[in-house]
């Protein structure tokens, strides 16, 4: 069970660093969009 928790962690970490990766590269509402999906995602 501590692998399954450790995996979906590891997922969480590369995906809200993706969103904060598109957050800087876009403009507008779609940056804040972003920005909100890396929020939901590091918490």
């Amino acid at each position: 069970m501590n692998w399954i928790i450790l995996i979906i962690a590891g997922l969480f970490e590369v995906a809200f660093a993706f969103c904060l990766g598109k957050a800087k590269e876009t403009t507008g509402n779609d940056m804040y969009l972003w920005y909100v999906g890396f929020l939901l995602l590091f918490l």
